[in-house]
């Protein structure tokens, strides 16, 4: 996008604000849709200080904010080519600013990774671990008549909690593995149904 122009009085300016959605795989052809129309409306119209239009890809869909820097007495001329068409939606806010010489650019985040499972055998996986998640909780509730009411950390418990946090993918089963080694055991609170709390 185009720079804005420089200004001399350092006076307030109104940014319009404009989102839209849409398809990833239709982002650069939706970028090419709001340079033809929106962004040039908006250069065009007198007063106009400045426009950005700021683009992030996020699980399939691209998300764009178009603002427009002007006068408070400078026309939304952006309105007509910033009406979304298909495969859009649109809403409009606007925000006040006193910068005197914002500087116009175009950002592009890389897609962030799925948490969602890679394929059909992932999906079944985490399917048979929720259904075997649920059933052990519940006979952990169905036997707690039959564990201490209160149990003290260990020492080596507390030592891996106190470890630094992975920084890399742990699985899922792995995870539920080690909840149930050093977290369920010791709650906080106690749910023996003898206990005052319970």
């Amino acid at each position: 996008m185009n720079a804005p122009s420089p200004s001399s009085n350092g006076s307030k300016l109104i940014a319009r604000v404009w989102h839209g959605v849409t398809d990833a795989a239709r982002a650069d052809a939706y970028a090419d849709y709001l340079e033809r129309t929106g962004a040039r409306d908006c250069r065009a119209t007198p007063g106009n200080r400045g426009v950005y239009v700021l683009r992030r890809v996020k699980l399939g869909r691209a998300e764009f904010t178009f603002i427009s820097c002007g006068s408070r007495s400078t026309p939304s001329g952006a309105s007509r080519g910033m009406i979304m068409k298909r495969h859009t939606t649109i809403r409009k806010t606007a925000i006040s600013s006193s910068s005197s010489s914002p500087s116009s650019s175009t950002t592009t985040s890389s897609p962030e990774r799925s948490l969602d499972p890679a394929d059909n055998a992932g999906w079944e996986e985490l399917r048979l671990l929720g259904h075997r998640m649920v059933d052990e909780m519940l006979e952990y509730l169905r036997t707690a008549r039959e564990r201490p009411v209160w149990r003290p950390v260990p020492a080596d418990v507390r030592e891996r909690l106190s470890g630094p946090a992975p920084r890399e993918p742990t699985p899922v089963g792995d995870v539920y593995e080690q909840f149930k080694r050093d977290v369920l055991p010791y709650p906080t609170g106690n749910i023996h149904p003898d206990s005052g709390d319970g």
